[in-house]
């Protein structure tokens, strides 16, 4: 049953639609969600459902600039440095055919993974793959996405790209949407690829990296953060995973929140900066958001996992399979 339940949730992963992996019952509201506010479930995933940034809470530190520009780029700063990076359209093909910045080169996160469970392939094949897309990753690296209309396929790639030891590397805040209403062009012209040898090998780092194993052993004591909608959070879960929906991180005009939002999004969530912190979504992509905001936000100890729920529920591990009719709120 489980198999079965893996291989529905990795169709719905591929079809971009919210599935539920594992049997469901509807049941009690857990005891220690007596002293916590609920708030009813959000259906759908559009963007007129996004929450506001937080209005209270809000505290800039000193480091907060340099943490943020440590992984996202304004759309100023590519300007001024246009001619000197290679720029990736993290989206499908067919939004890039139709529209993309100039001399971007165009990769999805489907185009570089080695399973069902998107773990990342071999460095040769990695290399290969960037390569043939003309994508020099000797140079210094920036990623774009349409944000809030997307499920965050500009962090991912992001996410392989450092995990893969390619720390020159960056998005762009508010992505293609954000660019174009600051006078940023873009055009339809496929850009040329260049001739490029392909690196062999790279410098993995693990600590970026989390599966399914690990997560089991360390059940009930590793910080778990689950990025998925309200009704896939709400239907079944991770056991004693903490929640917030990715696209609640956005601003509406696609813009990143700031570390000060970031910090008092997840401030009732009990993770202290130099914790651990488990993210997860269904397949490691919306995950991938929360895996560059948090250490924006000052978390040290930040690790995806690729496999996510559907790994999890796809293997003999515990499942959380109460459904409930209301869920945590959050600022």
């Amino acid at each position: 049953m489980r198999l079965a339940a893996a291989a529905l949730a990795i169709q719905a992963l591929a079809a971009g639609a919210p599935l539920w992996a594992g049997a469901s019952q509807e049941g009690p509201l857990p005891d220690n969600w007596e002293s916590i506010e609920l708030r009813d479930i959000r259906k759908g995933s559009g963007e007129e459902i996004v929450l506001d940034p937080p209005a209270t809470g809000l505290v800039t530190r000193p480091e907060d600039q340099a943490n943020f520009d440590s992984f996202i780029w304004s759309a100023e700063k590519l300007k001024a440095n246009y001619d000197k990076v290679v720029i990736i359209d993290a989206r499908a093909s067919g939004p890039y055919d139709s529209e993309h910045l100039p001399g971007a080169f165009q990769i999805n996160w489907r185009d570089a993974i080695a399973d069902k469970y998107n773990t990342p392939p071999s460095d040769e094949e990695i290399g290969r793959i960037f390569a043939g897309r003309g994508i020099d990753l000797t140079k210094t690296i920036v990623v774009y996405n349409d944000p809030l209309a997307g499920s965050a396929e500009e962090t991912r790639i992001l996410w392989l790209l450092r995990y893969i030891g390619i720390t020159d590397s960056y998005v762009l805040n508010g992505g293609i949407k954000y660019w174009k209403a600051h006078g940023g062009e873009t055009t339809r012209s496929k850009t040329p690829k260049p001739q490029l040898t392909p690196l062999a090998s790279f410098n993995r780092n693990e600590r970026l990296l989390i599966g399914t194993s690990e997560i089991a052993s360390r059940l009930g004591s590793l910080n778990l953060f689950d990025a998925r909608s309200d009704e896939e959070f709400a239907k079944s879960r991770i056991p004693g995973a903490k929640f917030a929906w990715f696209k609640d991180f956005y601003h509406k005009d696609g813009a990143y929140f700031t570390p000060a939002e970031t910090r008092a999004r997840v401030s009732g969530f009990g993770f202290q900066e130099n914790d651990e912190v488990a993210v997860y979504c269904l397949g490691g992509i919306r995950s991938s958001l929360l895996f560059v905001l948090l250490q924006t936000a000052g978390f040290s100890d930040v690790r995806n996992y690729c496999a996510s729920f559907s790994g999890w529920s796809g293997t003999d591990q515990q499942l959380d399979a109460v459904s409930y009719p209301k869920i945590p709120a959050y600022k």
